[in-house]
Formats: structure tokens, C-alpha cells, sequence
């Protein structure tokens, strides 16, 4: 009987420009695409994180009780797991550049659907959205990887943090900008869809280049299926997600269960943001000078642990201390999870394909993270329970994080 065939190789050190899984032909312009990039980049959160501050305006304007509302945030988490897997079909048939103007189409489509009076619209309109945020959630890893392959970690970090910095200040401005500007909740929900249409007129002028299929692309997601590198980054990505997306729903109750006051652990949860927009900026562009991101893992676990150990017995500035960690060693992981997508692929097409995968898995993952704190909340009286909850991510994450960061390729 022969010998089952590897499923991770050796990357080499330092990498090579891999080739493209394409064909290319015409002429690059590489200020164009990092403007395209980072305008995607921030339209890719806004729309979703400036809902949270606003539920209390979208229930009293709608009648809709808070678990409906709630699916604003849900209904988009659903879409990212079911449709990631789908977005390289059609970036192999019809190139990456063409999907992403079509994502930002839908995405603008959507957005202005939601500014139509009624509840309908606005379910619909948050549905449509999902599916062109999705677009460029899968394949900005896949672009940064063939245009860029000598600056992967730099341009990880580059539009990784412009997503952080957009979450955290559409969901600041939602109230001001919905109360103070006078714009309302429908206006500020929407108002972000101005960023999409810049994304949409920079990769016009990208689009025109003509793309030949890599006759054996078609292959690959099926060989990544089967691959256990493959299987670690997503799970990687997926505890990450959903860390993030716990600690955006609950923090501020379990830091309020500590003691503190609402307004201060309010605070304490935007703070959690900036944090995690930082270490966006630093770990790609430190994790990318080597072949290897054990340690850089090792680090972020260690963060993660203390934190959170932090958050349940911590009080006073230690609690402050044990927030801003958390906030950096989560924010760190998850942008580390990106490059994954880049650096543990051999070319810009499975790099998209190992991406759409890993979201795809991973936020089906990271969806059931707030319902599962807030049913163990229920169930346990209080929160001291899902605080233990997020000292046990960490624990899971280095099982799978070593594995996810060693120096191979799928």
C-alpha cells in the first residue's frame, strides 16, 4: 500500500514570489490597488458595528422587540458562514476585480434598500449588504498575496487595522451622528455606504485587465478540505472571531456584573476596540519577517489568558490593565489569522480559497459565540460563568495555533 500523499510542504524561506493562479494581462498599478484595498477594508465594517449603539432607537421606531433587532447583527454572521465557501467560484470565472466591484454594488444596493420606511427594507436591505461585505472579507487576502508578495505582513497590517479603526468609530459615532447631527438612526446606519462607492470607483479602472483561469484551480478547494493546515487556520480564525464578537455583545455586562457603572464600562468596551486596533497595526508587519509565527502565537495565548484571568478576579486600574490586554492579544489574533490566509498559501488564488474557507467555517463559528454566553448567562444566574467562558478560549486556541502558524504551505 502506498503512502498517503502530504498535505503541507516546507515553505521556503525567504518565500519567493509565488505565481499568480492567474494569468494577468495588462498593466498593474500598485498605488491604485493599495487605495482600492484599504477603501474595501473600511467599508466592510461600519455598516454592522454602528447597529449596536442604535437598538433602542430601531426598537422604538419599529415596534420590534431587542431579540428581533438583534438579527441585524446575526442575519450578516449567517451570510458571511454560508457564502464565503462560494466567492472563488466567482472570482475564478470571472477575476477577482470584477467580484469585488460587483460585491460593492450589492453592498451599496443593500445599504440604500435599508433607508427605505418599514421593517421589511430594512431586514432585506442588511441581507443584501451581508453578501457584498462578504465579497471583500474573502478575497482582500487573496489580492494582498498576488500583487504583493514581498509586502504581505506591511499590507496585512494596513487594511486589518483600517477595519478595526472602522468598527470602532462608526459604532462611536452612531449616537452623535444619529442625535446630535440629526441624521437618525436610518441616516447613520447608511451613511457608511459613501465609503463602499469609493471602493467600487477604485477597482473599476482594475477591472479591465483580462484574467486566465489556472486550469488546475478548480481542484484545490477540495485538496484544502482534506488539508490539516488548512482545518488549524480556520479554527484559528474562527476562535478569534469569536472572541471578538463575545466581548462586542457582553463585556460591558460582565464588566458591569464587577461593579462597575454603565457609562464606565462602556468606555472600557470601546477601549477593548482600540486595543485590538493597535496590535492590528504591529503583528502582521512583526509576524511576516519569519517563516514561522509560533512565538507570536505563544504571545498572543499568553495575552488572551491574562486578560481574561483579569476580567474575572481583577478590580480597579488592574481591571483596566486586564481589558486593554485582552483587547491587544485578541486584536492581534485576528489580524495574525488574515496573513495566515496570505502566508500559509502558496499563491494569491489559494490564499483566496484558504480565506473563503476559513470565514466561511469560522464565522459559522464565531455566530453561535454570542448566544451560547448569553444562554450559559441564563443558565448559570450571572456571569462569572461566561467570564471562565473566555479564559477557556485561549486554552482552545494554542491547540490549534501552533499547528496554524508553523512554517509549511497547504
Amino acid at each position: 500500500m502506498s503512502a498517503a500523499p502530504q498535505t503541507t510542504r516546507p515553505a521556503p524561506t525567504p518565500a519567493p514570489a509565488a505565481p499568480s493562479a492567474t494569468v494577468r494581462r495588462g498593466t498593474r498599478h500598485p498605488a491604485l490597488v493599495v487605495v482600492a484595498i484599504l477603501l474595501t477594508a473600511a467599508s466592510l465594517r461600519p455598516l454592522l458595528t454602528a447597529v449596536g449603539p442604535l437598538t433602542t432607537d430601531i426598537q422604538h421606531a419599529t415596534g420590534l422587540p431587542g431579540s428581533v433587532v438583534g438579527l441585524l447583527t446575526t442575519i450578516p454572521l449567517a451570510v458571511f458562514a454560508l457564502a464565503s465557501s462560494q466567492v472563488n467560484r466567482l472570482a475564478r470565472r470571472h477575476g477577482i476585480e470584477a467580484v469585488l466591484v460587483g460585491g460593492m454594488l450589492v453592498l451599496t444596493a443593500g445599504g440604500l434598500l435599508r433607508w427605505l420606511p418599514g421593517a421589511v427594507p430594512l431586514f432585506a436591505g442588511t441581507t443584501l449588504l451581508a453578501f457584498g461585505l462578504v465579497v471583500g472579507n474573502v478575497l482582500l487576502p487573496g489580492i494582498v498575496r498576488r500583487d504583493f508578495p514581498h509586502r504581505v505582513g506591511a499590507m496585512t497590517s494596513l487594511y486589518t487595522t483600517v477595519m478595526s479603526v472602522g468598527a470602532g468609530v462608526a459604532a462611536g459615532a452612531a449616537v452623535p451622528l444619529a442625535h446630535d447631527a440629526g441624521l437618525g438612526w436610518r441616516g447613520t446606519l447608511n451613511v457608511w455606504v459613501v465609503v463602499a462607492v469609493l471602493a467600487l470607483v477604485a477597482w473599476l479602472p482594475l477591472m479591465r485587465e483580462r484574467h486566465v483561469p489556472d486550469a488546475s484551480a478548480a481542484a484545490r478547494p477540495r485538496r484544502l478540505w482534506t488539508s490539516p493546515l488548512a482545518w488549524q487556520v480556520t479554527v484559528f480564525f474562527g476562535l478569534h472571531s469569536m472572541l471578538f464578537y463575545v466581548c462586542s455583545a457582553w463585556l460591558p455586562s460582565m464588566l458591569g456584573a464587577r461593579g462597575l457603572s454603565p457609562a464606565t464600562a462602556g468606555t472600557l468596551g470601546a477601549a477593548y476596540m482600540i486595543a485590538g486596533a493597535v496590535a492590528s497595526l504591529v503583528v502582521p508587519v512583526v509576524a511576516n519577517r519569519r517563516p514561522d509565527q509560533r512565538m507570536v502565537v505563544a504571545v498572543i495565548v499568553a495575552g488572551e489568558l491574562v486578560g481574561a484571568l483579569g476580567v474575572l478576579v481583577a478590580g480597579g486600574p488592574l481591571l483596566v490593565a486586564s481589558v486593554t490586554l485582552l483587547g491587544l492579544a485578541g486584536g492581534a489574533g485576528f489580524a495574525l489569522s488574515f496573513l495566515l490566509f496570505a502566508v500559509r498559501a502558496g499563491d494569491g488564488q489559494t490564499a483566496a480559497q484558504l480565506s473563503g474557507m476559513a470565514q466561511g467555517v469560522g464565522y459559522a463559528l464565531s455566530a453561535t459565540g454570542p448566544l451560547l454566553f448569553g444562554l450559559l448567562h441564563d443558565a448559570l444566574g450571572g456571569w462569572t460563568g461566561p467570564i471562565v467562558g473566555l479564559v477557556v478560549i485561549p486554552l482552545v486556541v494554542a491547540t490549534v495555533g501552533f499547528g496554524a502558524a508553523r512554517a509549511a504551505h497547504v
